[in-house]
């Protein structure tokens, strides 16, 4: 439970009431007067269903709520959850594990708004939608995060890039294992409105621990095991990013590039730097030195006046307090943060950037998380009856809207305070145990038993392998071992179902398989998988492959390296599809990525295998795919302006956004964008500017209409768009450059646009002749001129960036 001293709790809320009121006493930063659903009905979530009455979607999809929680546990969501605006969500009411949002992300945009969010954990994964964010936020202002565990966005984790967003803050939060799916990991981008980052984690992102820019305070925070990039101080195009960064941690996990704690400086980053210190020696100690190059930032003497900082703490007793508080920790922390933080005191020996959350190894991916037993709450007011009773408050009269002390917090927020002791007017905090004890610790095992506290029972636990109090476990390469498995604890290993080519397929239906599944080849000679390793060095190593066979007779195969036979496997009969054996097999590999292919030498095909467990040092299991360089295994990736940079490119990845400018005269404009913004919305784009219709080949927004009404909602980069402008403007677009190719596809006019480019500093005309001839058009056309292969009198020759075109086919 996290409690500040009285003292400075005093002087925050005599600062806050001094301007006004705080969103809670405790409150810090840009967002600390956010109020929530502040006045507003109080709405009780009763079930984790994704949709429906009581459940948290329905919750929040109205506006001026206080949303308390009846339940604990996971809510798995199928569709991203938005949230509107006023609304105050207290994930410290939640009985049992609290309350952990899992399979998709949560938006806020320009229905949202005044966000107040407290110890919730908002876990996306790869379930989740393709390129979104586990927390985006695209517009609105006043948001305050407290105590919130965020993870595993498929874009950024946590992203605040749009328009008119301001006064953000994150305190106490989590934000971590951006997966690498599509090769993206980041912690994200928080480059909009006036922001704080305070007393937080960022851990196992490949990068953007944030991106920052504009105005904003980092103060005693840690960040720990990025990949490429820690901190990127990002500011661009003659953004003036003034920074106070106090009291921080960067402490390098075991692949943090050398010298990346802060990267991509600029002179128009102001910052103000102390106490801040870097760890990068990865040796499993905390001696880090005090850092004192902010590299090409522009070194400011004297801290900026931000007033919202309070309880700046010195660097020590915050890596402290990160580790004792941080994320959804109340009333416990789930299993997902408690191997984050057992990860971070390891101080540079463990952690790394994942692909999928399921590389944890947790069970379930979130852990379980119990359900518990809510307070009785007679007027459904959000208030326990025997903490209103306590208070002098009527348990059967809805009150909370009241304050009794006056002291600016309605009552019921006077309870979501005392429930995490906060303030001094708080010594009677009524919850529940499982037993039914008021304020009781008995709670629910791993077995669902309610136990410890008054139960006289004592916990249950259920190892890696399922068994009650059993002793295996999870060894350094994600595998069960130990206990009850048969299985010793390995150096390495890739599982038989993570093939890369099989003549067979993935199955779970036979019991007693290690991991998610195996391999099942298919009853014919020749049937063949294959699997990638890399080897530190040319050496000779032992590898056991496990497999099950209960076809009555061995099936053989031969072990290929690099496509030659280096070795037999018996593959005997085990008696039984799900009795489990291993082999032990040597090979000689080569540095680097080796190819290993089992091929079945009996028309009965091969046994089912199961994992390949590596008994020597120095290898490590590889991606199956080509990078974007065509290397298998290999580490290149398509960077911000859509190149393929980094591995054997010999190419460096791009360092930011670029932003198109496209004038706009009074009337009608033929234009298109080779940019890709990160809010595509017309409404966003077009923010400030006097436009009245805009049109496409196949649709139209209009000014003012109602939005159900408009079939156009959205630019989409390389498409050209029809656009009456009341009043001359610019319109600015800033994001990614993108490549797209010419969309011509009806016979007829097409409206077209730029086709893209993949880098947009040097994004240039391209001459007409270079798509179209005779055989593909017989005209274009824009508000300039025309053009016709092969004409002699064309007064328009080139594809010109920001421009549309009428094409004939």
């Amino acid at each position: 439970m996290k409690k500040l001293p009285l003292l400075i709790l005093t002087l925050l809320i005599l600062s806050g009431l001094s301007q006004a009121q705080l969103a809670f006493p405790g409150a810090e930063g840009f967002g600390r007067f956010a109020t929530g659903g502040r006045g507003g009905e109080v709405y009780h979530v009763t079930n984790l269903n994704d949709s429906g009455p009581g459940s948290l979607r329905d919750a929040v999809s109205k506006s001026n709520r206080i949303v308390v929680f009846d339940v604990g546990g996971v809510i798995n969501i199928g569709e991203r959850i938005v949230i509107q605006r006023n609304i105050t969500i207290a994930g410290q009411t939640a009985p049992g594990g609290g309350i952990t949002i899992y399979g998709n992300g949560v938006a806020l945009n320009s229905s949202s708004g005044n966000l107040i969010m407290r110890y919730i954990r908002i876990r996306m994964g790869d379930q989740g939608d393709s390129r979104k964010d586990a927390l985006g936020i695209s517009d609105g202002q006043n948001y305050m995060f407290d105590n919130v565990s965020v993870a595993w966005g498929w874009d950024g984790t946590v992203d605040v890039n749009g328009t008119n967003i301001d006064n953000i803050t994150f305190q106490d939060c989590i934000i971590s294992q951006g997966i690498d799916i599509v090769g993206h990991s980041t912690g994200g981008l928080v480059q909009s409105g006036k922001w704080s980052i305070i007393r937080s984690l960022y851990i196992d992102n490949e990068t953007r621990n944030p991106k920052g820019k504009g105005t904003h305070e980092f103060i005693n925070n840690v960040v720990y095991s990025w990949g490429s990039n820690g901190y990127i101080m990002g500011a661009t195009s003659n953004i003036i990013t003034p920074v106070n960064c106090v009291g921080n941690w960067f402490i390098y996990g075991p692949n943090s590039s050398s010298g990346s704690h802060i990267t991509r400086t600029t002179p128009e980053v102001q910052v103000y730097g102390r106490d801040n210190w870097v760890d990068d020696n990865k040796n499993g100690v905390l001696d880090a030195l005090p850092m004192t190059d902010y590299k090409t930032a522009t070194v400011m003497s004297v801290p900026f006046d931000y007033h919202g900082m309070n309880n700046v703490m010195p660097a020590d007793e915050a890596l402290q307090y990160v580790i004792d508080n941080v994320g959804g920790s109340f009333p416990a922390r789930d299993a997902v943060d408690e191997y984050l933080i057992d990860e971070l005191l390891s101080y540079g020996t463990k952690g790394g950037v994942i692909v999928r959350e399921s590389e944890n190894g947790i069970p379930f991916n979130v852990g379980v998380v119990a359900n518990g037993t809510p307070p009785a709450d007679t007027d459904r007011d959000g208030m326990p009856d025997m903490w209103e009773t306590e208070r002098g408050l009527n348990p059967n009269v809805a009150d909370d809207k009241g304050d009794d002390d006056n002291d600016g917090y309605t009552n019921i927020e006077e309870y979501l305070s005392c429930l995490v002791g906060e303030g001094d007017a708080c010594s009677f905090n009524p919850r529940i145990d499982c037993n039914g004890d008021l304020n009781g610790t008995a709670y629910l095992d791993e077995c669902s038993i309610c136990v410890a506290g008054n139960t006289g029972f004592t916990p249950c636990y259920k190892d890696c392998n399922g068994d009650k109090d059993g002793t295996a476990s999870f060894d350094e390469c994600g595998v069960c071992s130990g206990g009850n498995t048969g299985v010793q604890a390995c150096l390495g290993a890739i599982q038989g179902e993570d093939f890369c080519s099989a003549d067979g397929v993935s199955e779970s239906s036979n019991s007693g398989f290690i991991g998610d599944g195996y391999l099942n080849l298919l009853n014919v000679n020749g049937s063949s998988a294959t699997w990638y390793i890399v080897s530190e060095i040319d050496q000779t190593v032992s590898i056991d492959i496990r497999y099950a066979n209960g076809g009555g007779s061995a099936r053989g195969m031969n072990v290929i390296v690099n496509g030659s036979v280096q070795a037999p496997l018996q593959g005997s009969d085990t008696g039984g599809w799900t009795n489990w054996t291993s082999e032990t097999i040597s090979l000689n590999l080569l540095q680097g990525v080796n190819s290993i292919t089992l091929t079945a030498t009996d028309a009965g095909g091969g046994p089912n295998i199961d994992i390949l467990l590596f008994n020597t040092t120095g290898l490590s299991s590889t991606s199956c795919s080509a990078d974007c360089n065509g290397d298998i295994g290999g580490i290149a990736s398509v960077d911000e302006c859509g190149i393929c940079t980094g591995g054997n490119t010999g190419k460096i990845a791009c360092t930011d956004e670029t932003t198109q400018k496209i004038e706009l005269i009074s009337g009608w404009n033929l234009i298109s964008t080779n940019v890709y913004p990160v809010d595509s919305t017309i409404e966003t784009l077009f923010s400030g500017l006097d436009v009245s219709l805009i049109k496409d080949a196949n649709g139209f927004w209009k000014s003012g209409q109602v939005g159900a009404f408009n079939s156009l909602q959205t630019i989409t980069a390389g498409n050209g768009y029809l656009v009456y402008m009341n009043n001359a403007g610019t319109l600015q677009i800033t994001g990614n450059s993108v490549q797209t190719p010419l969309m011509v596809s009806l016979p007829g006019w097409n409206l077209i646009g730029y086709p893209g480019c993949a880098d947009a500093i040097n994004c240039v005309s391209i001459p007409f002749s270079t798509y179209f001839n005779t055989t593909n058009c017989t005209i274009i056309k824009n508000f300039e001129g025309f053009w016709e292969p092969n004409g002699s009198s064309n007064s328009i020759e080139d594809l010109e960036p920001g421009k549309g075109y009428y094409i004939k086919k």
